[in-house]
Order: C-alpha cells, then structure tokens, then sequence
C-alpha cells in the first residue's frame, strides 16, 4: 500500500472514531432542559456534525485507497506543531471561560485569537470575525431552532 493511502486510511479512521466517539458521548454530555420546548433537541446539531466527521473519515479512506498519484509526505514543521499545542491549549481555556464569560463574549474572542494565530494580519477582517461570528451563530440556536446558549456575566 502507498504511503499516501496509509495515510489516508488512518486519518479517516481517526476522524470515524472521533465521530463514533461523539455519538456515544451525546446522550451523556448534552442534558435536556426541563420545561424548555424546542423544536429540535439539543443533541440535533453535536448529531449532525457526528455524522458528517464520519463520512469525511469515510471519504478519506476511499481517496486514499482510490487514487492513483503518490503525493509527498507533508512537512512537519516547528511552528506548526506550536500552532497546533497553542490550539489545544486555547480550547481548554475556552471550555473553563464559556460557562463563566457566556458563549458570544468567549466565542468572540478565540475567535480572534485563532484568526490571528493561523494567519490573519487585517485588524478589519478580525475585528469583523470577532462581533460577526459568534452573533450570527447565537441567532441561529437563539431565534432559529430556539436552542438557549450560555449567557455570561458580560453578555
């Protein structure tokens, strides 16, 4: 077998795990609210997203053992393995500050960070992603699928 298809098969089964992962942790993770009516449950979208991360893993399997080019070994990089432990870190953070700071505050703000960690320089484009992001997203569970999200001390 290829090295691009070994590669291929692996991170597809990494990304079928992590879903399966997710789906058995849904029931566990994501509490009904009692006396809060909603059209969709709250397990609709961490479902959907499940799901979806185990067809990507699927296609990636099937790209991996279909193609005929061999493609290079990508590179491992100093900065890129900082990138991706800052990002581990910063999700932690993230989870400890999200119940306290409410979800637009928070998201706004990594938002931001992680913008600007992976390349953005334009102050305007991160300043536009910062307020833009996290409140589209809070009008599509608030208003949209009536699903409350974390409200903070700020907001």
């Amino acid at each position: 077998m290829r090295p691009s298809a070994v590669r291929g098969t692996i991170e597809g089964a990494v990304l079928i795990a992590l879903g399966a992962l997710i789906l058995v942790l849904i029931p566990s993770q994501i509490q009904e609210i009692p006396g809060l009516e909603t059209e969709t449950s709250p397990t609709f979208i961490p479902t959907v997203l499940a799901v979806l991360t185990m067809l990507l893993g699927a296609g990636l399997i099937a790209r991996g053992l279909l193609s005929s080019r061999e493609e290079p070994a990508p590179e491992l990089s100093r900065s890129g393995v900082f990138r991706v432990v800052l990002s581990a870190i910063l999700l932690i953070l993230y989870t400890i500050l999200f119940p306290r700071l409410g979800f637009v505050v928070t998201s706004g703000l990594f938002v931001g960070i992680y913008a600007y960690i992976f390349g953005s320089r334009s102050i305007l484009k991160i300043a536009v992603s910062v307020v833009a992001v996290p409140v589209v997203v809070w009008l599509f569970f608030e208003i949209l699928f009536n699903i409350p999200l974390p409200h903070g001390i700020l907001f």
